[in-house]
């Protein structure tokens, strides 16, 4: 992966990566899917996040945690997948358990596109920069040819077990959400300063 991470990346991914130290939780796996046709439907992806996320944890018995994300396929305006959904997703490791079962799964009980000499339906690596890939995942939420409406669903939050709070699923921008955060405290400080002048 030719990817490198500037301050805006950085500033992007921080709160993840907070939350992901304050839970203690260990990804290990980046897993990417992509579909057979165009997917376009938002809702769809939801719904087999929501499939995998169930499927995994029956299977391995046991809650492991997931980030979920979304990314278009903007390279290629020729391209058949043009603007449709792919998967990104950060899974927990599971003690005994090979990457190569997890693809088994995925193959025999989830929809997946099958491997061409181009494309593979199911990609699974372990992770061996965490800061790196959480960057590379969400990196769509910074892109400016995408409106809000569309960065605010990269983050899977009705899945995902970290995220939910990011600042792009409001519809914000990074500078939106520092500024709206700050605000109520400079509200709060001129009321407090015009109290004390009543008073």
């Amino acid at each position: 992966m030719t990817y490198t991470l500037d301050d805006i990346d950085k500033k992007r991914i921080r709160s993840l990566l907070d939350e992901i130290d304050d839970k203690s939780i260990k990804f290990k796996y980046f897993i990417t899917l992509n579909y057979d046709t165009r997917v376009t439907d938002i809702a769809q992806v939801w719904e087999d996040n929501r499939h995998l996320k169930k499927l995994l944890r029956f299977h391995f018995k046991r809650p492991v945690n997931f980030l979920f994300t979304t990314e278009k396929h903007l390279d290629n305006p020729e391209s058949y997948f043009y603007n449709s959904y792919h998967r990104h997703i950060l899974m927990e490791g599971i003690k005994g358990v090979h990457h190569n079962k997890i693809k088994h799964i995925l193959r025999h009980h989830h929809s997946i596109a099958t491997d061409t000499k181009y494309r593979k339906g199911c990609d699974i690596k372990p992770i061996e920069d965490l800061n790196l890939i959480t960057s590379y995942i969400t990196k769509q939420i910074d892109y400016s040819s995408l409106s809000k409406n569309e960065t605010k669903y990269i983050i899977d939050s009705k899945n995902s077990d970290i995220g939910k709070n990011h600042y792009s699923i409001y519809g914000e921008t990074r500078d939106e959400h520092i500024y709206n955060s700050i605000r109520p405290k400079r509200i709060f400080e001129r009321t407090d300063k015009f109290l004390q002048v009543v008073h």
